[in-house]
């Protein structure tokens, strides 16, 4: 993987994370891991890190100011705006929703991060395309656009450093891994965990929890992504073999059910670790449940991807239980 990566400059930010057992998860034949990519770092949240690696340094050489569009509680918005004040590159927001949302979560950093004039409010349900033309005729200016999650061409070989941290992980532990489970929202970056590890020639399987979105998206995401591997480094593109899946409580996007709040709790207490409910909470629930029910064994790694501040956002959610 050095010798692609080597075609393009990354920023020096946090690119390896360690993994330790999840004695909970165990059972008579799998010893279960998890990679802490929540640990790269506190705001520039987890494995969205690994985009901004590639990402910045193209922002930077673009010499505009950068547009950033999102939901008010994105942690990609308050990451990369964070990280843009400071490499000391120009920004704007473009937030989908309403003005008058609750200061809360994710948004209250945000807002210390960025003044006022530097927010523009959109209309929830304007695509990205749209919100690009529309903005750019009214305020008369070009930016450097990122879409939803930091899911473009310019954040892949950042992304693909995950892939290559995993087996520096085996190889420190003197383990293989047979199964791997992500979870995915644009999936942009489950899709180059699966283009990185098929590059690598990982031989196990990747168990991807589809948390937002749907299998169709998915896999245009994956053809998009094949394309850009192969625009990039001149290569074709073949991922490992791969399982989709889906939550089996509160399926749609931004749901909560109580079951996934009592397991935040039983995983703090239980593990040390915390999970944010968009993502961390379904994606690790579903992995405990498929393991057991389809008896799966080896050495098994679940990735948790970060975005554990967004919980400052839920508290009131866990005043029952």
């Amino acid at each position: 993987m050095n010798e692609l990566l080597k075609l393009y400059p990354l920023a020096n930010l946090p690119r390896q994370s360690r993994i330790h057992p999840l004695p909970s998860f165990a059972t008579g034949t799998a010893t279960v891991y998890v990679k802490r990519e929540d640990e790269l770092g506190s705001i520039a949240t987890g494995i969205k890190l690994r985009k901004y690696l590639s990402l910045i340094p193209y922002l930077a050489s673009s010499q505009r100011e950068v547009a950033i569009v999102g939901g008010p509680g994105s942690n990609n918005v308050l990451a990369l705006s964070l990280l843009l004040t400071e490499h000391k590159i120009p920004y704007t927001l473009f937030l989908q929703g309403n003005k008058n949302t609750k200061v809360q979560g994710n948004f209250f950093f945000t807002l210390l991060g960025t003044p006022s004039d530097k927010i523009v409010w959109v209309e929830e349900d304007l695509e990205f395309d749209q919100i690009k033309v529309l903005y750019e005729e009214k305020l008369q200016k070009r930016f450097s656009w990122v879409p939803l999650g930091a899911s473009s061409k310019q954040s892949l070989p950042g992304a693909l450093t995950l892939a290559e941290d995993i087996l520096r992980n085996q190889n420190e532990h003197s383990l293989t891994f047979s199964h791997i489970f992500i979870d995915a929202g644009t999936g942009f970056t489950a899709v180059a965990l699966l283009i990185g590890l098929g590059y690598l020639k990982f031989q196990g399987t990747a168990h991807i929890v589809q948390v937002a979105g749907g299998d169709l998206e998915f896999f245009v995401m994956l053809e998009e992504c094949k394309k850009h591997f192969n625009d990039l480094f001149g290569l074709p593109a073949s991922p490992i073999e791969f399982h989709m899946h889906r939550p089996k409580k509160a399926k749609s996007f931004g749901s909560i059910s109580r079951e996934h709040l009592e397991f935040i709790t039983q995983m703090a207490r239980e593990e040390g670790i915390l999970l944010d409910p968009m993502y961390n909470a379904k994606l690790f629930l579903e992995a405990k449940e498929t393991i057991i029910e389809e008896k799966l064994s080896g050495n098994i790694l679940i990735i948790q991807s970060g975005g554990t501040l967004s919980l400052s956002g839920f508290t009131q959610h866990f005043k029952d239980l």
